[in-house]
């Protein structure tokens, strides 16, 4: 009976060196979207994103002022492992919103950060039928 000279005998791999056992890249995560500056109606839903990336185990905590923020009934935090989106949701915006958001996504290698000013303003009607986004000052 004639060796096998692809590796394979009766049907089975025939190996005679182990495979080497495949790590994951560690990577510290890297912003590649940063956040920015937005403005949002009071009373509507707001969104921040930016999209992240870096290997393995990546953590995502967002803060509102130095405050953590968790999901709850007002907020909606959440990371796609698959595309790098960070996401903070805030359900129904008030003036008491605006402020400060940070985002610390961290790993074993590190961390990287990234900040925006939320705002929150009404919107009116000027009479050349444009919307124009009025700030609220407190």
């Amino acid at each position: 009976m004639a060796a096998a000279q692809n590796g394979y005998a009766n049907g089975h791999l025939q190996q005679s060196t182990p495979l080497p056992t495949l790590q994951p890249i560690s990577q510290k995560p890297q912003v590649v979207k940063h956040l920015q500056n937005a403005a949002f109606r009071q009373g509507e839903q707001a969104i921040i994103q930016f999209a992240v990336v870096g290997t393995p185990d990546t953590q995502v905590k967002w803060f509102k002022d130095g405050a953590q923020i968790e999901s709850s009934n007002k907020y909606s935090v959440s990371f796609d492992y698959q595309t790098g989106l960070c996401s903070l949701t805030i359900f129904s915006a008030l003036s008491e919103d605006s402020g400060q958001y940070t985002c610390v996504v961290s790993n074993y290698d590190g961390n990287e950060t990234t900040s925006d000013f939320l705002s929150l303003g009404s919107i009116s009607l000027n009479f050349f039928g444009v919307y124009l986004l009025t700030l609220l000052v407190s």
